[in-house]
């Protein structure tokens, strides 16, 4: 196996692995931890991040002679420790037995305004459903996202893992003030959507083709969006039809739904 690099994994370098569980390291250090084969090859495609791996550790018997291939091929260096060890670095039921450090990538909103569809996302504290909802906007090429304060944590395991590498191609922008961002979207031509499940118009009975430009806001999975944005006349508030009396859709399924819709009309 030709490598450009064939360490073993240090004991300092394991700490500091350890150490990117928590959130406050990764934000200190400005990294996080990918694991997995579907992962690793995803931040490989991705024209963002592939150049932000900062090495792939593994364990000694790692088979996969076709993703070491291209990771030599890439120049990324390597380093080899125990099964135990790599598995005590996984967040994962079954660990697969490779693991990358990465570097994050500071995310930017390119021609925010000049983007169609976008979603806004209010306090989704739930890491499997933020990843989910972002893999869903990748999947709908929904590339812009705002995230407002006490939205998971992107770079948390759980919301990477669900989101599949979703995170490698969408423009997200953490913690910003909904009102503020909201407003300044409203000015530049947007119609805001905000969905609910009281005193809104029905998805089916909106024209949503008619408008150039559409923010959709998603809001916490408890208790929504907040009522200060509902107030807001400029606004207009969507739901879901219905066709059962149960009483909500998870709000991962609701944006499934929504983006649905719209890239169908």
């Amino acid at each position: 196996m030709n490598t450009v690099e064939n360490n073993r994994l240090s004991k300092n370098e394991i700490s500091f692995l350890r150490k990117l569980q928590l959130k406050k390291f990764r934000d200190i250090e400005s990294k996080f931890i990918i694991e997995g084969k579907h992962l690793i090859e995803e931040a490989l495609k991705s024209k963002s991040y592939s150049s932000n791996i900062e090495f792939v550790a593994l364990s000694n018997d790692y088979h996969d002679s076709e993703l070491l291939n291209i990771l030599a091929k890439k120049k990324i260096p390597l380093k080899f420790s125990s099964a135990k060890n790599i598995t005590s670095l996984s967040d994962t039921k079954t660990p697969q037995g490779i693991i990358a450090l990465m570097r994050k990538r500071n995310f930017f909103l390119q021609g925010k305004f000049n983007i169609k569809i976008t979603v806004l996302l209010e306090r989704i504290n739930d890491p499997g459903n933020l990843g989910t909802i972002l893999r869903t906007c990748w999947w709908f090429n929904v590339k812009n996202i705002f995230l407002s304060s006490g939205c998971a944590d992107i770079f948390n395991p759980k919301v990477i893992r669900a989101s599949q590498g979703a995170i490698f191609n969408l423009n997200i922008f953490e913690n910003c003030c909904v009102e503020k961002e909201l407003d300044i979207l409203f000015k530049s031509g947007f119609e805001i959507f905000l969905t609910t499940s009281h005193g809104a118009d029905e998805i089916t009975t909106c024209d949503l083709s008619k408008n150039s430009k559409n923010v959709f806001v998603f809001g916490n999975e408890t208790s929504g969006i907040s009522p200060k944005l509902l107030e807001n006349k400029n606004y207009r508030k969507i739901t879901i039809n219905s066709f059962s009396d149960c009483e909500s859709l998870n709000v991962s399924s609701a944006v499934a739904v929504v983006l649905g819709y719209v890239r169908l009309k």
